[in-house]
């Protein structure tokens, strides 16, 4: 309830640092879920006697655009939506299909081969993209309880002790 359409987290990196962040689809409700978010007693907890690093956000689209190529022209990562609907990454899905923009622009240098990259990324990885789109719907339809359960389940793991070792 408090991020609507996507979560926010903590990621304790080493003793005297953790990163903070949350996301939203409603970005006309940014500022108020940024607000609520701080004023929360564990987030207060964690964040007393500490003092802010850097402050930044961005825009992250969660759905991949309908067309990523008009002739010669090529869009790939964050541009032609190709990021994991689930958590807002794109780096290897946006490098895997830079690779193939690549390829398609040699192959056409090379060859005179008409490129054909919308069909060729979109049957490589369009799949495994719709697969986390589906996966976001429905977890935004999941009640806050779903999510404490397996966050307290990934706590007793000792989870948390990996994250703090490698947050990044």
């Amino acid at each position: 309830k408090l991020f609507p359409g996507f979560f926010g987290w903590t990621i304790p990196c080493g003793e005297n640092v953790i990163r903070i962040g949350f996301g939203t689809t409603k970005m006309s409700e940014g500022q108020s879920v940024k607000k609520a978010f701080f004023e929360r007693k564990e987030i207060q907890e964690l964040t007393q006697n500490s003092k802010q690093i850097r402050d930044f956000w961005h825009l992250i689209p969660i759905s991949v655009r309908k067309q990523t190529q008009k002739v010669n022209a090529m869009l790939c990562g964050d541009a032609a939506g190709q990021v994991k609907a689930t958590t807002g990454g794109g780096c290897v899905f946006g490098g895997l299909c830079a690779i193939e923009a690549a390829e398609q622009a040699i192959d056409f240098i090379k060859n005179g081969e008409e490129i054909d990259y919308e069909k060729s990324w979109r049957q490589k990885y369009g799949r495994a993209l719709q697969n986390h789109a589906m996966i976001q719907k429905i977890s935004a339809k999941l009640p806050d309880s779903m999510f404490d359960l397996g966050f307290s389940i990934a706590r007793y793991s000792k989870i948390n002790k990996l994250l703090e070792s490698f947050g990044d």
